[in-house]
């Protein structure tokens, strides 16, 4: 784990082991997925492991862990970053990688429907960040991109309708926005990099998410990063639940679509 993580961790470390009365304190840290970790605590005689992000026991069978090759290979690279930063010659770091990210977006937590509102993030970054203005905010964008997309009661929204939303509220304030639909990971990925790297935003709905966390779920996709050695291929997103950025990896999915929404 990068020393620049510990510190947070540790005071978080010890106020989980009084909530789950571990007298001992004694833990350790794992790994859930990435860029997510856990605390493994032997609790009066009892192993139980809490995820740290949510901060809920989880079952051992929901833990993976990475392969003692990769867990070498990434403690390897978090070394040299690591040397890197404590002499201040990051810019020296050099790994077969790439990523973007797009600043200014907003945290707008669910309203009427995670896909309403992960588009309500993408419009509201055009409003804040990029001077259209005419555009409405949080609960009223929402609730008009709701109507527009078509969600129902249960806040259900179907993903290719996304697109037909954005269109439309983008022009009942004045404004052209083309948006695009991109199914599956193969034909969505370069798309959605692309993206990124213009600084665009895009509406991310997934179906099957392998870790439990995001299935039949729209996020907002706001960066990336991709790797050849090893492969590697991860998703910063506003997930809609809380203002934090979360890390999707995507091979852990299955079933992705992307949505664009393109100013002209």
């Amino acid at each position: 784990m990068p020393p620049h993580k510990r510190t947070d961790l540790l005071v978080k470390a010890k106020e989980l082991s009084i909530r789950y009365n571990d007298n001992s304190q004694e833990y350790k840290y794992i790994f859930l997925r990435n860029f997510d970790f856990g605390i493994e605590y032997n609790s009066n005689g009892k192993e139980i492991i809490v995820d740290l992000r949510t901060d809920e026991v989880i079952s051992g069978d929901n833990v993976s862990l990475p392969s003692p090759e990769n867990e070498k290979a990434i403690s390897e690279q978090w070394n040299f970053v690591n040397q890197k930063i404590e002499g201040n010659t990051l810019k020296d770091v050099q790994i077969a990688s790439s990523g973007g990210f797009v600043s200014g977006v907003p945290y707008y937590i669910w309203h009427r429907g995670c896909s309403p509102t992960a588009a309500g993030m993408v419009l509201g970054y055009w409003h804040d960040t990029r001077g259209y203005t005419s555009l409405p905010t949080e609960h009223a964008l929402i609730d008009e991109l709701a109507d527009a997309m078509g969600t129902d009661m249960n806040g259900s929204t179907w993903p290719w309708k996304i697109g037909d939303g954005i269109t439309t509220v983008t022009a009942n304030h004045g404004y052209t926005f083309n948006s695009s639909f991109s199914i599956t990971k193969a034909a969505g990925w370069p798309v959605y990099t692309s993206e990124i790297d213009n600084q665009r935003p895009m509406v991310i709905s997934i179906w099957i998410d392998y870790t439990g966390n995001y299935s039949d779920h729209s996020v907002t996709g706001v960066g990336y990063y991709e790797s050849t050695s090893p492969p590697q291929y991860l998703a910063a997103i506003h997930n809609t639940w809380y203002p934090n950025m979360s890390i999707i990896d995507m091979d852990n999915l299955f079933g992705v679509a992307f949505t664009s929404a393109v100013p002209q």
